[in-house]
Formats: C-alpha cells, sequence, structure tokens
C-alpha cells in the first residue's frame, strides 16, 4: 500500500508541475510525456480528479491496515496470555498425574520389598533349620540382594517425587507472580 501510495504521489507531483503556469515548455513537454506514458491524460480535469480520489482511497487503506494491525496485536496478547494460562494447566494436572504415577510406583516398589524381606527371611530360616544348608543360604542372599535393589529403586522414586513436587510448586509460585503483574 505504501508504494502504490508513493507512485501516485510521483504522478501527483508530476502533474502539479506539469500545470505549473512558471515551467518552461521543455519542462511540461517532459512531464506531460510521462503522464501519458502512465496513461493519463494530462490535459483532462476529471482524470486529476480520479487521481486526487485514488490518493485519498489508499490513504485510507492504509489507516485501516494500521488499526487491523493494532486490533491483531491486541488479540495476539490476549491469545498468547489465554495460551500460557492453558500451558499452565495442561502442566500441572500433568505434574499432578505424574506425582500419583510415582506415587503409585512407590507403593509396588514397597509392597515387592516387602515379600522380598519376608521370602529373604523364610530362606534364612529354612537354612537355619537344616544346619546353614548352602541352597537355602544362597537363596536368601539371592532375595536379600533383590531386597536391597528395591531399596535403591525407592530412595530413587523418593527422590523424583520430591523433584516432581518442587516442580510443581515452582511452577505454581511463577503462575502467581505472573497473575500478579497482571
Amino acid at each position: 500500500m505504501q508504494t502504490e501510495k508513493e507512485k501516485l504521489n510521483r504522478l501527483a507531483e508530476r502533474w502539479d508541475s506539469y500545470q505549473d503556469p512558471e515551467a518552461s515548455d521543455q519542462e511540461r513537454f517532459r512531464h506531460g510525456s510521462y503522464l501519458r506514458w502512465c496513461g493519463c491524460d494530462p490535459d483532462a480535469p476529471e482524470e486529476r480528479g480520479e487521481l486526487q480520489w485514488e490518493r485519498e482511497v489508499v490513504n485510507l487503506q492504509i489507516q485501516e491496515a494500521a488499526s487491523l494491525r493494532e486490533a491483531l496485536v491486541e488479540s495476539a496478547d490476549q491469545w498468547k496470555d489465554q495460551a500460557q494460562d492453558a500451558r499452565f494447566r495442561y502442566q500441572r494436572e500433568w505434574n499432578l498425574t505424574r506425582e500419583e504415577q510415582l506415587r503409585n510406583q512407590l507403593g509396588h516398589i514397597r509392597e515387592n520389598r516387602k515379600k522380598l524381606s519376608r521370602i529373604a527371611y523364610n530362606c534364612q530360616k529354612a537354612a537355619d533349620r537344616r544346619i546353614y544348608n548352602k541352597e537355602y543360604l544362597a537363596k536368601a542372599e539371592h532375595f536379600r540382594s533383590l531386597w536391597y535393589q528395591k531399596l535403591q529403586e525407592e530412595n530413587e522414586m523418593k527422590a523424583r517425587i520430591r523433584e516432581a513436587k518442587a516442580a510443581r510448586k515452582e511452577q505454581e509460585k511463577t503462575y502467581k507472580a505472573r497473575e500478579r503483574e497482571r
């Protein structure tokens, strides 16, 4: 639109120079031939009026485009806020779901650890009854190592839960700070 405005302004300047009574015949001829080359009749006042009308239309279109741009920028800011809110809600729900999943896994690990502890205890008792039977002692040792692995998994799971909870709290803190800024 700006380019069209510049073209129309150049054409209007040439027309003004063509109609200038102080211009020499050579200058008037040069400006007149430029106007004819552009498809205009320099001696037709109705074409000059159409040119003025087109300039006004282009100015109005530029103003309309500027106001539309402002409206779009404002709308984009509103959509950006809504998108951030939706992303926060989604992340919060995901974090809560993830924490719940981790807690469920922790519960299963604890149950498995208790079972492994009972199995290892029973194997140790069986070995004691059979005067330290190597087979039962090996089984007891195997189940103790499995119990220890589950203990390590439990500690890792607790750390993950703490991290997830800290991330969720940090996210909520950031969201509340952003809300206060609004």
